[in-house]
């Protein structure tokens, strides 16, 4: 199945596991993997979900903006969870008010380091 995404490249601003959510790096046209302060600092929101792709620092790595894309969950999550980035940049729920989210869990997560597909809508709940 054919599952298109706004892909673009930027520069890691430090190493970035594959399959993990981005946020805004301290350079321009730069990002790191994101943590657990993402969720709730404007300067740091999520904007992505890393490509298949391990990236060192000062790399290139491709980051899915828009679209579907596969995330490592960082516990189980149910199918329809506002996802956030927890302290190692992976999936997790949250129902926090305030909480910037990176999107929307489409399949559920059994346990931590499951694969899930999340469709991509950075937002602040």
């Amino acid at each position: 199945m054919h599952n298109p995404t706004l892909t673009r490249a930027f520069k890691a601003g430090a190493a970035i596991k594959a399959r993990h959510i981005v946020q805004i790096g301290t350079a321009d046209g730069a990002v790191i993997q994101a943590d657990a302060s993402s969720d709730t600092t404007i300067t740091e929101r999520p904007i992505g979900i890393s490509a298949e792709i391990d990236a060192k620092s000062g790399r290139a790595v491709d980051v899915h903006l828009a679209g579907i894309a596969f995330c490592v969950a960082g516990a189980a999550l149910a199918r329809g969870s506002s996802v956030k980035a927890n302290a190692t940049g992976k999936a997790v729920a949250t129902t926090s008010a305030k909480d910037f989210v990176v999107g929307i869990a489409l399949t559920a997560a059994g346990k931590e380091e499951d694969i899930i597909a999340v469709l991509i809508a950075p937002q602040r709940i």
